[in-house]
């Protein structure tokens, strides 16, 4: 069992030893964001999701407003960020129903969302801060990619109609295996069964590809590299 909260302070303690790095260096995920942009992101969601765990789920959604400091305060406004939502998730029963971007969820789900979110991100911080990235654990990195898979169809994703075959995700390092048939909706289903192609790699590699974080080629793809690129390419820009 993945323990979320943990994940959480974790990469708190990771982040927060990123401070002083360059604010304006690339982040190589997010075209276009400077460190600093990755870290106003990040800082902000964790205050959205504090405001959505305490919002009843038939409320109305509202999007945050509240803005990320320039220069330096950013590494205070994002350690003051972290500290309110773990604190905020201590206090609070997790099946407690509340309100999120894709509708009625708990605040264990907001818990879930918000740690791996946080992960993936702290690992595009240490890569941008010229750091390297912080292992992230297979136990966390299937967690991870269960969740990518359940929230492709929340978000409203749908494969093109031209595009359509089975995916089997191999973990190298764990017993981690996904069996993906691209529909409409996209389905899937844990456990080793033969697709179109097999995509080959550790639990964390799988994880950070599926996020458009690690390139298709750099795993062991086995039937041809096309059907797996060409979903990650439907999907868009990693979503941030």
């Amino acid at each position: 069992m993945v323990d979320h909260l943990g994940n959480l302070r974790r990469d708190r303690a990771l982040l927060a030893a990123l401070a002083g790095s360059d604010l304006t260096r690339p982040v190589d995920a997010c075209p276009g964001w400077s460190l600093h942009d990755l870290l106003a992101h990040l800082a902000t969601v964790h205050r959205f999701a504090v405001a959505m765990m305490a919002t009843p789920p038939e409320a109305e959604l509202s999007r945050p407003t509240v803005r990320a400091p320039e220069g330096e305060s950013i590494w205070e406004f994002l350690d003051l960020g972290l500290d309110g939502l773990i604190a905020d998730v201590g206090l609070r029963n997790l099946d407690d129903a509340c309100l999120s971007f894709v509708g009625p969820v708990t605040v264990g789900w907001w818990l879930r969302r918000q740690s791996l979110e946080t992960t993936v991100h702290r690992w595009d911080a240490e890569l941008a801060a010229g750091r390297q990235p912080s292992l992230i654990d297979a136990a966390t990195a299937i967690d991870g990619i269960d969740e990518w898979l359940d929230l492709l169809p929340r978000r409203g994703f749908a494969p093109p109609e031209t595009l359509r075959g089975t995916l089997h995700l191999h973990a190298t390092d764990d017993d981690g295996e996904w069996f993906i048939e691209i529909t409409n909706p996209v389905t899937w289903r844990r456990g080793h069964e033969k697709g179109d192609v097999a995509v080959r790699g550790s639990c964390e590699q799988l994880y950070l590809a599926c996020w458009g974080r690690v390139a298709p080629a750099s795993l062991e793809v086995i039937g041809g590299d096309g059907l797996f690129t060409a979903f990650l390419d439907s999907i868009g820009a990693p979503p941030r």
